[in-house]
């Protein structure tokens, strides 16, 4: 465990990638002032696990909370919140600090499961299974019955778990203990929802 106490990222719901035994922090929001508004960031961080130091990179070109999944050197910043959930799929270069727009979601998304295998990111969020080939800008969607916002997505051994979550109601958010296995193989004779190149 490594305690820091120089931690220059003061934000709340930014995304995290380890990348070359260093962890980038990117986005977030920093505070609400009175009238309830969120303050958000475009700074990102990077953290060297072997030294201890911080080190602040080229910032994001907009400020918001955010997730993302790392493919190769290149950070794939989906979704994400300004006031609104956003449709966004954006490109962060750790190396050049180079980023812009790369796609667009079907729907607003805020912070969905994110994984990346073989160089397709597979996305979850609410019933709504994406996957986005990084090399040919395809962007599928797949309908599956399990209803959960926020949840966690990892690969292991050719299957796809989506990991808790939480249901909403009204005026309520309520955890979901389950975990779903998706067969990837089976997603090859899975009738696709909407499809969308770019």
């Amino acid at each position: 465990i490594l305690v820091d106490m120089t931690n220059p990222h003061r934000a709340i719901n930014f995304g995290t990638v380890v990348y070359g035994g260093n962890l980038v922090v990117f986005g977030g929001s920093k505070k609400v002032v009175s009238n309830g508004r969120k303050v958000y960031t475009n700074k990102v961080h990077i953290y060297s696990f072997s030294s201890g130091l911080w080190y602040e990179l080229k910032s994001l070109s907009k400020e918001y909370e955010t997730n993302g999944v790392l493919v190769n050197n290149t950070i794939y910043v989906i979704g994400g919140f300004d006031d609104r959930p956003l449709k966004e799929v954006r490109t962060y270069n750790i190396d050049t600090g180079e980023n812009g727009e790369e796609a667009e979601l079907f729907e607003e998304m805020s912070r969905p499961g994110l994984v990346c295998w073989r160089g397709i990111i597979y996305i979850f969020d609410n019933g709504k299974l994406l996957t986005y080939d990084t090399d040919m800008k395809v962007l599928k969607e797949y309908l599956i019955d399990f209803y959960v916002e926020n949840a966690n997505l990892t690969i292991s051994k050719g299957s796809l778990y989506i990991i808790g979550g939480f249901k909403s109601k009204q005026f309520s958010k309520r955890p979901s203990q389950k975990m779903i296995r998706v067969n990837l193989n089976v997603l090859d004779r899975t009738r696709i929802n909407r499809i969308k190149s770019f």
